[in-house]
This record gives C-alpha cells, structure tokens and sequence, in this order.
C-alpha cells in the first residue's frame, strides 16, 4: 500500500469523502492511524474506546469504525514529515553513532537534533575520529 493511499484513506476519516476502493491494509496501519489521530487532542476521548477492537476486528472493519466515529472536518490535520534528507555521509556518521553508543533507530530518532548540532555540525572531525577518511 503506497503511502499516497494511506494518507487518501487518512484524509477521508475527516472529510467524509467516499473512498470506492478501499485496499486491504493491516494492523500496523490502523496503529498508524491512532497514532496520527491521537496526536489531536479534541480527539482522545473519541478513539480511547476504540482501542479496545483494534486487534479483535479486521483491519478493514476497524477503519471504518474510525470512519463513522469521527466527527466530520472540512480538512484533515497535517502529517508531519521529516524536514529534510541526509546524505549518504551524514548516513555513514549517524550509522557509526548508533552502533558505538548502542541505540535503537527511534532514540537515534529522538535525539537528532542534538546530534546534528554537535556531530554533524563538525561532519568532517567524526568522519577523521570514526575512521571514513
């Protein structure tokens, strides 16, 4: 499932909009769902209830529980991104980081920013120090 149908399928939890052809999608797709919907939080005493049926119903079932549970919005709230693409030495660097202090990807995740204002500000010293160049 292409992430554009993910968020057409996100977008029309809100507008309402008839989606004709709903793909079959899986559990972690739902989650992505709460997730994203949990976000917003006029929304949390609505979904609480539903977290109960997300793994007892069929991933489409549940989708359309979202569907008619959520109240109607002229437009979905915005999915953030990440702002910007590394390259494939920030990459290498950030790889090294990871494995020498043992973090998953979600704390590598977490504490981004501060590695990009510390290490990869100083790009060229790390890749010296791990030994890249």
């Amino acid at each position: 499932m292409e992430f554009s149908e993910i968020l057409q399928l996100y977008s029309s939890l809100f507008t309402k909009q008839p989606i004709y052809f709903i793909p079959e999608h899986s559990f972690q797709t739902n989650i992505m769902f709460m997730k994203w919907l949990s976000r917003e939080t006029d929304m949390l005493e609505t979904i609480r209830p539903l977290m109960d049926y997300i793994f007892i119903i069929k991933p489409k079932s549940f989708y359309y529980l979202l569907y008619n549970h959520i109240p109607k919005r002229e437009f979905a709230p915005k999915i953030k991104k990440k702002d910007r693409a590394l390259n494939k030495k920030e990459e290498r660097v950030l790889t090294k980081v990871r494995e020498v202090l043992g973090w998953s990807q979600i704390e590598l995740d977490k504490n981004l920013i501060i590695i990009e204002e510390e290490i990869l500000s100083k790009k060229r010293h790390w890749e010296r120090e791990f030994g890249f160049k």
